[in-house]
């Protein structure tokens, strides 16, 4: 249930991206919370504050740093991007796109250059195809940390999902293996699992509702958080010493799918059939334990999906944007 590439209505959804396309239950949406953590402003409820408050910083008072995200034009990593710039770091956004900081993780293209004089690496680079994920994030991850090394890269803050290592799905095994290489690597670290992001759930739902249905299975948990939100947390351990820990950050309620489906279709204003979809023993058992949400995250978001739909649907009619359906509202 995380990190699925998807196209919805015509806008390109992804989630961490080093331009290899980027989900993790997290798809590309322009979107606002409710009061903790706009663009640029971190989680009332961040992991680090009492770190930083303990050698008497505050999140927008560190020194500045030079802090290069790796996936820093999606879903997540453009808010990541934003948010470090708003404190006053430097920031080096790599891709395969970038105009000045072009890397391709797959071949390890373009690292040296783009890594040199860093003090930080953010990691949201991803890949859902089976062809390229392992040769991204695995691969990719071997490749990074090996220049980090090379460079004097103090720290590497890892992106990754709650419960990746308890759902055997292969994109989550193959994350579970990139942690692996992480807390294995050279490089000092901090890992950020974060729970379904609220606008690869909506694209999802958007994606299906073409057809008029909409997945919906019971006891399917979840705990989605706006990417924003989860942006907030990874911004934090960026600007704060390595933890050689996994952090989580997760979304304000656990719930399940078919209540987000129905919420999806409230905010749609159409006509939908919830669908169950049977899902194999090994998967079902899992979502349904609850293995995708966090009882007590370090990082707890504010907005609840039912008032994200809301406030994105809001935002888009201020800015002149017609949403086709609800779907397009959420992100997708």
């Amino acid at each position: 249930m995380n990190t699925n590439e998807a196209n919805t209505n015509g806008n390109h959804v992804n989630a961490n991206s080093n331009d290899v396309n980027t989900d993790a239950m997290n798809p590309d949406a322009t979107c606002t919370t409710s009061g903790t953590a706009a663009a640029g402003q971190q989680p009332a409820h961040g992991p680090f504050a009492g770190e930083r408050q303990a050698r008497g910083q505050s999140a927008s008072g560190r020194s500045t740093l030079d802090i290069a995200v790796a996936g820093g034009t999606g879903t997540l990593g453009r808010h990541v991007v934003a948010q470090l710039r708003e404190r006053g770091h430097k920031v080096r956004v790599l891709s395969r796109s970038s105009a000045e900081y072009r890397v391709d993780l797959r071949t390890g293209a373009g690292l040296e250059e783009a890594l040199a004089g860093c003090d930080v690496v953010v990691d949201a680079a991803n890949s859902t195809s089976p062809r390229t994920m392992r040769a991204t994030l695995v691969d990719g991850t071997r490749r990074l940390l090996a220049a980090e090394r090379a460079a004097g890269v103090g720290h590497h803050v890892c992106v990754s999902i709650v419960g990746c290592d308890r759902v055997p799905l292969p994109y989550y095994k193959v994350k579970t293996a990139q942690e692996d290489e992480v807390t294995a690597g050279p490089v000092p670290w901090t890992i950020v699992r974060a729970t379904q992001f609220h606008e690869l759930v909506a694209s999802v739902f958007t994606v299906t509702g073409r057809a008029r249905v909409l997945p919906a299975t019971r006891n399917v948990r979840l705990q989605p958080i706006a990417a924003v939100e989860a942006a907030g947390a990874v911004a934090d351990a960026a600007e704060s010493a390595a933890r050689r820990a996994r952090v989580e950050a997760a979304g304000p309620e656990v719930t399940d799918l078919r209540t987000l489906a129905e919420q999806w279709r409230t905010a749609a204003s159409g006509r939908y059939a919830l669908l169950h979809v049977p899902l194999p023993g090994a998967i079902r058992r899992p979502l349904r334990a609850g293995h995708l949400t966090s009882e007590r995250p370090e990082a707890r978001g504010a907005e609840a999906f039912g008032d994200w739909l809301r406030t994105t649907r809001q935002r888009a009619a201020t800015e002149g944007d017609r949403p086709r359906r609800a779907g397009s509202v959420g992100g997708a």
